[in-house]
Parts: C-alpha cells; sequence; structure tokens
C-alpha cells in the first residue's frame, strides 16, 4: 500500500469532543481521530450515491486513514510515542520535564526523540514545543419554551500557516482520487461538532505523495510502514478479539472510549452508538496488527460502521 499526506488549512474555529463525552460541547481538542473522519466521509459518500465503494475499498484494505495532527509550514507533528525510557536522560531536570509533557513531536526530530529515550541527549525539547492556535469558549443560549438557557461552547482557532495533516493509505491512484474528492467535499459542510454553527470548515491545500516529499513530509512518510523493533499507530484503532492476546503483551498503549450517535436518512431520530474502547494513536505494539471495522449501531436500519483501522509507523527502539 503507498501512502500519501493530507494537508488541510482550516478558515473557522474547529469543536472536535474531547474524552469520554465526545458529545459534550464544554470541552474539545485540536484534532480530530480516524474514526471522526470515516464516519463524516460516510455522510459526504451517501448523499453522492458511493457509500458501497468507500465502505468497500477500507474493508478490503484499499484504503486506510490515520488520525490528524497539527502541522505548521512544511513541518508535520507526530504524536508522541508511548515508550518507557530505557535510561533516563541525563542533565537538566527541567528538560526531562518538558519531554513528558509534550504531546507531539515533529517528524524531522522524531529519530532523535527515540534516541533521547536511550539517554541520548541530542533531542531538544524546546524544539517541539510550538503554538499551533488557541482555545476560545464562547458563551450561547439555548431556546427553550420558557427561557432562554446559557451553555459554554469550547472551539479551537488554528494560528496562519498551521492546519491539520493526516495520513492516507491506497493501492490505486484512482483510490486515492475519490478519497481526495470526498475530503474536499467534506471541507465545505465541515468536520466535528457544531458544523450547523459554521464550525469545522476547511481547505485541502495539499496532497503530499511519496515522489514528490520533501523535508519534513518525506521524513514522515518514510516512516509509514517501516519494519522496526517497535510500531506506533497513528491511527486510534482497535483490534480483532483473535489478535488481543498476541498485541498486548509487550505493548505500552492507552485506551479511549468511543462513543457518539449516528444520523441516518432512513430514520427520523437520532441514535447512540455501541460504546467501545480503542487503542490511542501513539500507543506502541512490537507487531503489527489489521484492526477491524465493527458495526457499531443500535436498532439502526443500516450497519453504522467504527473505523479502527491501523496505519503504523516503524521505531528503531
Amino acid at each position: 500500500m503507498t501512502h500519501c499526506l493530507f494537508k488541510l488549512e482550516f478558515s473557522t474555529p474547529v469543536h472536535f469532543g474531547a474524552g469520554d463525552y465526545a458529545h459534550s460541547v464544554e470541552s474539545c481538542r485540536m484534532n480530530f481521530a480516524a474514526d471522526t473522519l470515516f464516519s463524516a466521509l460516510c455522510n459526504i459518500a451517501v448523499k453522492s450515491g458511493e457509500i458501497d465503494r468507500l465502505v468497500g475499498l477500507v474493508r478490503e484494505r484499499k484504503l486506510s486513514f490515520s488520525d490528524s495532527f497539527p502541522c505548521k509550514g512544511d513541518e508535520f507533528w507526530l504524536p508522541r510515542p508511548m515508550l518507557t525510557p530505557k535510561i533516563e536522560r541525563s542533565g537538566d531536570p527541567s528538560a526531562r520535564k518538558k519531554l513528558k509533557k509534550l504531546a507531539f513531536i515533529p517528524a524531522s526530530g522524531f529519530s532523535k526523540y527515540i534516541a533521547s529515550l536511550s539517554g541520548n541527549d541530542g533531542f531538544d525539547p524546546d524544539s517541539a514545543i510550538n503554538d499551533f492556535g488557541s482555545f476560545i469558549v464562547t458563551t450561547k443560549a439555548a431556546i427553550g419554551p420558557d427561557e432562554a438557557e446559557p451553555y459554554s461552547v469550547e472551539t479551537f482557532r488554528f494560528n496562519e500557516d498551521c492546519g491539520l495533516w493526516f495520513a492516507v493509505g491506497y493501492e490505486s491512484r484512482e483510490d486515492m482520487r475519490f478519497a481526495e474528492r470526498l475530503v474536499r467535499l467534506l471541507g465545505l459542510g465541515g468536520i466535528g461538532g457544531k458544523v450547523s454553527s459554521g464550525y469545522g470548515k476547511f481547505t485541502l491545500t495539499e496532497v503530499i505523495k511519496p515522489d514528490t516529499a520533501k523535508g519534513s513530509a518525506k521524513s514522515l512518510l518514510s516512516m509509514i510502514g517501516k519494519k522496526g523493533g517497535r510500531y506506533m499507530t497513528l491511527t486510534t484503532a482497535c483490534a480483532e478479539d483473535r489478535e488481543l492476546d498476541r498485541i498486548v503483551e509487550g505493548a505500552e498503549y492507552q485506551l479511549v472510549r468511543r462513543g457518539g450517535y449516528a444520523y441516518s436518512e432512513k430514520s427520523d431520530r437520532i441514535m447512540k452508538k455501541q460504546t467501545g474502547y480503542l487503542f490511542a494513536s501513539g500507543s506502541t505494539f512490537t507487531s503489527e496488527f489489521d484492526g477491524g471495522m465493527p458495526d457499531v449501531g443500535i436498532s439502526m436500519p443500516h450497519p453504522v460502521w467504527r473505523y479502527g483501522i491501523p496505519i503504523f509507523i516503524g521505531v528503531d527502539y
């Protein structure tokens, strides 16, 4: 499978649900997970009459997606890998504290960061600290039968020259262009919560392929699919039952609760999705796994797929 990078620039604030209560508007995160992206693409594909094609390509492993992560200019950031240091970093204790607080690592400095976990002092934690934007809390009013009820909405607004990227795996150029077309349509309406209020609108500014990649993007693409002592998932991923016993041995991971609601043109009700726990992006394993795409619809007139198929990078550790 070949991989490329989709780079997004947002024209409005975004609201991506945070934590267990992803449907809550009172808190948010700055980036979206792959299952959020896939659900949004499914909604676009239903409207264009291409849902069977999209689901078929993904289930046949001919199309795959990562979570989204920040980018600034020509630099791309990766999730900080969940790896226990082999040797504690020597020197300034404040530098060690900065390392532990990092959420993202620039792709151009990723190998130096991995080396720092073995005691090498070549990685400067200040190089990974960046201001991608700011969180904003806005008070709104819900109009009820008696009186307006105030509530708060947290959003994130990206700074100039900052945005998000995600990886797309594809078997053919035709499949990649299909995904590109759906993503461009998605940008018009927005992704995430409160899109009806104008949030989450973006432009797909660049599709970076292996033969055109330079700098940080080239470093990043060279890591995807690479063999290594460890494998870090770039996707909030689930594993099939048959895979679990094998992959959790020696793994370092975090589980995230995923729930949410499903909308259907065949039903006049908003239905709750089945809640499940997935491996967070940044989790590391001693081997790769296939992942899956379970049907999480509850009493729905059609399947509701939760995307959980991982894209890995190999880590020399």
